[in-house]
């Protein structure tokens, strides 16, 4: 999926602050199963391997910490 979306866009749709998506997308970037591009003052991602990700939300469902 080639889709790209602005933090603080997903920051809304997550209903989270956007330090905290900021975090998180950190997170994942330097787990490589994201990349990020500044756009202006945007900063936008997008996945880089949406099966990698697919079974990190997957491992984290089944540890019971998916909400």
């Amino acid at each position: 999926m080639e889709r790209e979306d602005c933090i603080c866009h997903l920051a809304e749709k997550l209903r989270k602050d956007i330090s905290t998506m900021s975090r998180h997308v950190g997170l994942l970037v330097r787990a490589n199963l994201v990349e990020t591009r500044k756009d202006g003052k945007m900063l936008m991602c997008r996945v880089k391997d949406e099966g990698a990700l697919e079974e990190l939300f997957n491992a984290i469902n089944r540890l019971g910490g998916g909400t």
